[in-house]
């Protein structure tokens, strides 16, 4: 399954670095692409892994502005 959630204050390198790393740390979530110039990521995760799991991780990260994307 792959969902798209958009990150308001991805600016750089490290940014995604930090989001990658934290959230191939979740149990279930096996790829992650992340798009610096378009804010967002690509998280590619099992069912079991929900919407409300990943928006907890980026909050923990310091993205709280986190948002799914629902008709992309």
């Amino acid at each position: 399954m792959r969902t798209k959630f958009y990150i308001s204050n991805l600016k750089c390198g490290r940014c995604a670095a930090s989001i990658y790393k934290g959230l191939l740390a979740v149990n279930g979530v096996y790829g992650i692409d992340v798009n610096i110039a378009e804010g967002s990521i690509n998280i590619d995760h099992t069912e079991e892994v929900s919407e409300q799991t990943i928006l907890d991780k980026l909050q923990q990260l310091g993205y709280p502005e986190s948002k799914q994307c629902k008709n992309c």
